[in-house]
């Protein structure tokens, strides 16, 4: 390895988690889906199939990489996120709903009239992604769900003003075409969430044997020049995980090569064999 460092080093950059960390080429096989090559679970609903990848006809022990590094895995935040604007969207229903009980009746309307205040608002604008298909998406939000919750003070003040039938004209169009988009929007965002959440399975090869690393992620794929390989001692120990090397480029955070076979225990495993 020490010659191969030397020589330089090409490397699979990997997500892992908020991190970003190297495996080198040499070691690595194949990449696959990790949900689909998952083997489906037995009629006694065996939970085995999670501990195992299936390819060409083999099954890979599946050695997730996320709880080594101390890392959650973004699929997990995704699916989290998507539960999330679930809520959210069957609040703006329950929204409208209670504008119009309150246009309707005399009921007083007590739900969020700035679009800043309510549990999406504040959620909303706070939350950024390094994805760029959902922040597209999520962009689209603004103007919908502003317009939304400027219908309380417009109808509310038709309605004191004895214009009744005038606002809920209004109301019936905003309810077709302004929460229509705002509902559809979130729609597609969930769906949208759940295609992107994919894991994904790094084959890789030690001591003639197969594994299986679990990822969010490829990053890059390239070639670094020895100068920028570094097995400084004392940032190796500083790391805290089983390290190879640093790559270390001007204007970049130093990127770890991990010692996956130390990390994982297949290592450790194949000495006892």
């Amino acid at each position: 390895m020490r010659q191969a460092l030397e020589q330089g080093l090409e490397v699979l950059t990997l997500q892992v988690g908020q991190q970003r960390v190297g495996v080198p080429m040499a070691e690595v096989v194949h990449i696959l889906d990790a949900v689909q090559a998952r083997p489906a679970r037995g009629e006694d609903g065996s939970a085995e199939a999670d501990d195992v990848i299936a390819y060409e006809g083999e099954a890979l022990a599946f050695l997730p990489l996320w709880s080594r590094l101390g890392e959650q895995a973004l699929s997990r935040e995704y699916i989290q996120l998507a539960e999330t604007l679930k809520a959210r969207r069957q609040d703006h229903l329950d929204w409208m709903g209670a504008l119009s009980q309150s246009l309707t009746q005399d009921v007083p309307f007590t739900r969020a009239r700035n679009p800043l205040e309510c549990a999406f608002g504040k959620w909303y604008h706070g939350f950024v992604t390094d994805n760029r298909r959902l922040r597209l998406l999520l962009l689209q939000f603004d103007t919908p769900h502003r317009r939304i919750h400027a219908l309380a003070d417009q109808l509310l003040e038709l309605k004191a003003a004895g214009r009744l039938e005038e606002a809920l004209g209004i109301y019936q169009e905003e309810e077709r075409s302004t929460l229509a988009t705002l509902l559809s929007l979130f729609d597609r965002t969930v769906d949208t969430l759940v295609q992107i959440r994919r894991e994904i399975a790094v084959i890789v090869r030690h001591q003639g044997a197969l594994y299986a690393l679990g990822a969010d992620g490829v990053q890059d794929i390239r070639h670094y020049d020895a100068g920028t390989v570094s097995c400084n001692a004392a940032l190796l120990q500083r790391y805290r995980v089983p390290t190879r090397c640093f790559l270390i480029e001007a204007g970049a955070s130093p990127l770890p090569v991990l010692d996956w076979p130390r990390l994982t225990g297949v290592s450790a495993a194949a000495a006892e064999d």
